[in-house]
């Protein structure tokens, strides 16, 4: 596709470090990018991201978002990349904990292709639920390599997940 006067190309790019700096981040913002330790105030339960709609790429720093109980990230159509760094959204860093009130939803992004998250992050959350994301084809939570704790009390269920085979 080329650019031409009545088709500006242009990608709108965030950084954030508070809650108060995601608010105010205009709704359609392509790529967000969370700094490390950001977004640890007492101000929010739920992070919702479904205002982004034209949001492609969500980068989450490390030791971020210590007090969301809930983070929905729900029908976002162009989503494509989500990745979570080490020990964020938990209260128990580098640790386990067990909190029936904590949950993850990523559904119904029908072009995400890959989710990361890294070591102890989600370690006290007890339900991961993802739904309705057809095009995912690489899912990587914690480490092979060493303990991660990452949705320690958590069972994972994949919905509506379509299998290719050649």
């Amino acid at each position: 596709m080329t650019n031409t006067p009545y088709m500006p190309f242009y990608t709108k790019n965030a950084t954030v470090c508070s809650m108060n700096d995601l608010a105010s981040i205009e709704s359609g913002v392509t790529h967000i990018t969370v700094n490390n330790n950001c977004g640890n105030e007492n101000t929010a339960a739920s992070l919702y991201f479904t205002r982004f709609t034209q949001l492609k790429e969500l980068v989450i720093g490390d030791n971020c978002f210590m007090n969301v109980d809930q983070l929905n990230l729900i029908g976002l159509s162009k989503l494509r990349s989500v990745v979570i760094g080490e020990n964020s959204f938990t209260q128990h860093k580098n640790d386990a904990g067990e909190d029936p009130n904590r949950h993850f939803y990523l559904k119904n992004c029908p072009s995400l292709r890959e989710m990361r998250i890294g070591c102890y992050s989600f370690s006290d959350y007890t339900v991961i639920d993802i739904e309705n994301v057809n095009a995912l084809e690489t899912i990587e939570i914690g480490s092979l390599s060493r303990d991660s704790y990452n949705f320690r009390y958590a069972s994972l269920e994949l919905k509506s997940i379509l299998i290719h085979s050649e």
